[in-house]
């Protein structure tokens, strides 16, 4: 059962799991031999997930994590004062945990800690209401050896009722706009010279960070192996309330990346986006809510 077809029972399940799932954790020495000591140019890659009361979620993601084709070298969970049962599914399934005191939204804070923490040659972030396809670390791994400084992997939203259907449809149409991507994985070297992750930038830390990569000229590179965001708690009005939040570090974005942002911010740069993400007239309902959606932003 894929992540798709588990997004209609979601409410109903605390642990949800991944089918393909063949151990989580360290894994027996016969199936490493098969999998995880194939390292290609001799490439280690960190999987690094900042959480806080992410129960739920968190052992889906994991499980994808050790499953993949390519092994991490870790699994690295950084927490902020959990207070349910976050921390014991981190360590009871193999991941790296790192605790710290939290005091607010500090996820730029959170990923630079599980970096500068972690031992492998490639950085892999990802959220902890995410899961991965079984190919993505492999798939990274040859588009880093064929010169790729980062690398973008594809996300598919899976969300319920028309929240989730616009939301999902927006993602799809913005797949393929660079500046409204994030590169979650890169080499170590780049993410230490872009300067990491900006703790003052709430929300969109990750294309802030992914401006400052193509303002310096790094390879970006796309894969075909998806991630999946799992939306189905999300409510119109958290959206809402979400993106006003984020809007608040926009100012600082501009300041960072004056040309770059007159794309990310331009409605009409956005239209061209959306326009172009649409595949068929049935699809021009959802662009046109996305649109709407834009609108209720600024009210």
């Amino acid at each position: 059962m894929s992540p798709r077809d588990r997004a209609s029972n979601a409410s109903h399940r605390s642990k949800p799991h991944l089918e393909s799932h063949s151990g989580c954790g360290p894994e027996s020495a016969s199936t490493n031999s098969q999998r995880g000591n194939q390292q290609p140019g001799g490439l280690t890659f960190s999987i690094i997930i900042p959480v806080k009361n992410n129960a739920g979620t968190l052992p889906a993601l994991i499980e994808s994590a050790w499953s993949q084709l390519f092994r991490p070298a870790e699994v690295v969970v950084v927490d902020g004062s959990s207070i349910d049962e976050t921390p014991k599914i981190a360590s009871k399934m193999g991941a790296r945990l790192i605790r710290y005191e939290s005091v607010g939204d500090e996820r730029s804070y959170a990923r630079n800690l599980g970096a500068n923490q972690s031992t492998g040659s490639v950085l892999v972030f990802v959220d902890s209401d995410m899961e991965l396809s079984s190919e993505v670390l492999i798939e990274a791994a040859k588009a880093i050896e064929a010169g790729a400084d980062a690398v973008v992997f594809p996300e598919v939203n899976l969300g319920q009722g028309l929240i989730g259907k616009i939301r999902s449809w927006e993602r799809r149409a913005v797949s393929d706009a660079v500046l409204l991507t994030f590169a979650r994985a890169m080499r170590r070297e780049v993410f230490q010279s872009a300067g990491g992750f900006d703790k003052e930038i709430l929300g969109f830390e990750d294309i802030d960070l992914q401006a400052t990569l193509i303002e310096r000229g790094f390879r970006i590179a796309r894969i075909g192996a998806k991630i999946w965001h799992h939306e189905e708690q999300l409510t119109m009005v958290s959206y809402l309330a979400k993106r006003r939040y984020y809007s608040l570090s926009s100012t600082r974005y501009r300041d960072k990346h004056p040309v770059l942002s007159k794309s990310v911010f331009s409605p009409f740069e956005r239209l061209k986006v959306y326009v172009h993400g649409v595949h068929s007239v049935k699809e021009l309902p959802l662009m046109g809510a996305v649109l709407c959606l834009r609108a209720l932003e600024l009210v």
